[in-house]
């Protein structure tokens, strides 16, 4: 099996980052336009690396991380071939995907957040009803390398909840935080 990633962005990253602490960099393929990018993930974590998508095989699994509003057009070029698709773009359903993917059905959408650069993330997943246990336990080992706690919901629309709170209120306490320290700052204590 080969987990192959489309786009080698920050959380792309951060799974790669996981993956390689979990002694399965050997397994990993990232695909990215920018070769800084590319480069960059090769020489830290010792991953293949490539500017266009090879073949897929039904064995291997397919991590989507690009953008939602590229999503479409990063989708055109890819043939899943049977493979898992694990999708960490927020926002776009399991039916959306699919479409995108020529009729895919082995989707699996997560929403990991921002502490899984540091492999202290959650993420809830949501399985299309084509995913079977396999497939459940496999994306939850990939996902898992990067975060501590991660758990499957029942319903779709429950993601856009794990969206705004565990997606993004890590964001807002970070920024609290942040306001604190510059709030205690002018008010004449240091920085540390």
């Amino acid at each position: 099996m080969t987990i192959y990633f489309l786009g080698g962005g920050n959380m792309a990253a951060a799974i790669v980052a996981g993956l390689h602490r979990a002694g399965r960099a050997g397994e990993v393929h990232v695909t990215n336009r920018g070769a800084a990018k590319r480069e960059a993930l090769a020489a830290r974590y010792g991953v293949a690396v490539s500017e266009r998508q090879p073949e897929i095989g039904a064995d291997d699994v397919l991590i989507l991380a690009v953008k939602p509003q590229d999503m479409q057009a990063a989708c055109a070029d890819v043939q899943p071939n049977g493979a898992l698709v694990i999708s960490l773009a927020a926002g776009l359903s399991v039916a959306t995907l699919s479409r995108y993917l020529g009729g895919t059905r082995r989707l699996v959408r997560v929403m990991p957040n921002t502490p899984a650069q540091v492999g202290e993330g959650v993420a809830g997943l949501f399985a299309d009803g084509a995913v079977n246990a396999a497939d459940r336990a496999a994306a939850e080992a990939i996902i898992g390398a990067s975060c501590r706690l991660t758990f499957w919901l029942s319903d779709e629309a429950q993601m856009h909840a794990v969206t705004a709170v565990s997606g993004s209120g890590s964001a807002y306490v970070f920024y609290l935080m942040h306001a604190l320290q510059q709030a205690a700052q002018g008010l004449g204590f240091g920085a540390d």
